[in-house]
C-alpha cells in the first residue's frame, strides 16, 4: 500500500525525467490501467505541459514544473477515485479467506494450566497487505472468524500459555487508509506484526514496510514496540526458494532493528501445515513481555525523577 507521499514522488520522477509519457511503465509502477493513466493526462489543459503529438503524449518539464502542485491535486484526486477503497478490499479479503479456512491448520485458544497465576494482557497490531493471511493467522490461534467492530478493523481474542503466564492477546488487524481514524486502535498496541506472501515476496514485503511506517506515524510513544516479521506460504517453496528468501528475510529484520531501534523476530510459517505458527507467536509474546517489564521500569524511574 502506498500513501500520497509515495505516489506524488513515483510521478514527479516520471513526469521530470522523461520526454514523453510512457503509460505503460508508469502504470506498472502505480497499479494503474496505462489506458486510463494516459486518457487522464489526455485530458489535462496543454498549459500544465502536456502536449499531444498524435499518439504520444510530450511532457514539458518547464511547464509542469510551473504547474506541479496543481498537477499533483489533480492526479491524486484522480488516482483516489481509481482504486477501491480500503473497507472494501478488506471485506474482499475477508471474504476470500474464509472460503479457505477449512485449510487451515487451527490451535485454539488454550485453557490454563493448575498452578498458572499470572495473566499479562497486551495488544498487537497485524499489518499487511491483502491475501497475505491476516484473518487466516487469527482463525488459526482462535478457531473462530474475527469480528469486525469497523470497516477495515477485524478483532480477535488470543488466550495462550506461554512459560510462567497466561497472555490474553487482542489481536488486531489494521487495512484501512492512512489518514484514517481508525488508527486509534493501533495507539497502545505492544507489538506489531508484518505479514507477507513468500510467493511473492518482492512486492509485499514491500509493501508490509509501507504499512509499518504509517502505522509508527499514527503510534502513541516515541519508542517503536518489538516486530514480529511472518512469511507466509511457507508451504509453497522449494528448498532452494525457501534458502533465497529467507536471506531476503533475514535482511528485511535487521534493517528494522538498525532503523527502529527495537527487537525484531522473523519466521516463515505456513497456515496450511501450521509449521512454525506457534513457536513464533509464543516467542514473540515472551519478548513483548520483557519488552513491557523495562518500558514500565524505566517509566517509573522517570516519574520519581
Amino acid at each position: 500500500m502506498q500513501d500520497k507521499e509515495d505516489i506524488i514522488e513515483i510521478l514527479d520522477a516520471h513526469l521530470l525525467a522523461n520526454l514523453y509519457l510512457d503509460e505503460k511503465k508508469l502504470g506498472e509502477k502505480l497499479h494503474l490501467e496505462p489506458k486510463k493513466l494516459k486518457n487522464f493526462f489526455l485530458s489535462l489543459n496543454e498549459k500544465l505541459g502536456f502536449i499531444r503529438e498524435g499518439k504520444n503524449i510530450i511532457l514539458a518539464q518547464e511547464l509542469i514544473r510551473n504547474n506541479i502542485d496543481e498537477i499533483h491535486e489533480r492526479f491524486w484526486e484522480w488516482y483516489s477515485n481509481q482504486l477501491p477503497s480500503f473497507s472494501q478490499l478488506a471485506w474482499q479479503e475477508g471474504v476470500e479467506t474464509t472460503k479457505k479456512f477449512t485449510n487451515i491448520k487451527v490451535f485454539p485458544s488454550q485453557v490454563p494450566k493448575k498452578g498458572i497465576i499470572q495473566t499479562f494482557s497486551t495488544r498487537i497490531i497485524i499489518l499487511g497487505e491483502e491475501n497475505v493471511g491476516k484473518h487466516s493467522f487469527l482463525y488459526a490461534l482462535t478457531g473462530q472468524q474475527a469480528n469486525q467492530p469497523a470497516p477495515g478493523v477485524f478483532f480477535a481474542k488470543i488466550s495462550r500459555q506461554v512459560e510462567n503466564f497466561i497472555a490474553d492477546v487482542e489481536a488486531i488487524v489494521l487495512f484501512v487508509q492512512p489518514d484514517s481514524s481508525l488508527w486509534l486502535y493501533a495507539k497502545a498496541a505492544f507489538g506489531i506484526i508484518l505479514m507477507y506472501d513468500l510467493s511473492r515476496s518482492d512486492e509485499t514485503l514491500n509493501e508490509a514496510r509501507s504499512w509499518l511506517e504509517i502505522m509508527l506515524r499514527k503510534y502513541s510513544y516515541k519508542f517503536c514496540p518489538p516486530i514480529l516479521i511472518l512469511g507466509n506460504k511457507v508451504d509453497r517453496l522449494s528448498k532452494d526458494k525457501i534458502l533465497e528468501e529467507n536471506k531476503k528475510l533475514e535482511k528485511f529484520r535487521k534493517e528494522l532493528e538498525e532503523k527502529h531501534g527495537t527487537i525484531v523476530l522473523s519466521k516463515m510459517v505456513s497456515l496450511v501445515t501450521g509449521k512454525n505458527v506457534l513457536e513464533a507467536l509464543n516467542k514473540f509474546i515472551e519478548v513483548i513481555h520483557e519488552w513491557y517489564i523495562i518500558i514500565k521500569e524505566e517509566f517509573s524511574e522517570h516519574a520519581l525523577e
